[in-house]
């Protein structure tokens, strides 16, 4: 009896350790300011912030607003001339010639995106060292 007790606390504790790991990976997902304390910018995190201030809303569906489509996959718009400027969208491992980067601040001629708001500085510097990186569809 004293064994199967044991064996089944342990059970337990290696059951609930793997649950929080997964909770946590879910909580930077839902969080992606908590990724730039991290290594490495995983795109998921990126298009969470696509998604959370409403840039799906103009650049996803029938009619795409400028040159930035969501549904497209990511390497579609790795290092595609954008319309809007004499940058590609995005440059990967340089923000500073990415039209996507430029319109986040409002610079090199780009509209200040997102119309609807300006997004926070610390989501800003995500999407800068996402694209440091290499723009990596991880």
């Amino acid at each position: 009896m004293r064994t199967f007790c044991l064996t089944f606390i342990i059970s337990l504790a290696l059951l609930i350790s793997s649950c929080e790991e997964g909770v946590e990976y879910e909580a930077e997902l839902n969080n992606p300011s908590s990724q730039l304390k991290s290594d490495t910018i995983k795109f998921a995190q990126v298009k969470t912030l696509f998604n959370s201030y409403g840039c799906i809303t103009c650049h996803s569906g029938d009619f795409i607003f400028g040159d930035f489509d969501l549904d497209v996959p990511l390497t579609d718009l790795i290092n595609l001339k954008s319309n809007f400027s004499d940058n590609n969208i995005i440059s990967p491992g340089d923000p500073e010639e990415s039209a996507l980067y430029l319109a986040l601040l409002g610079e090199g001629g780009m509209t200040k995106m997102p119309q609807n708001g300006q997004m926070d500085s610390e989501d800003i510097d995500i999407i800068k060292k996402w694209i440091e990186q290499g723009a990596l569809e991880n």
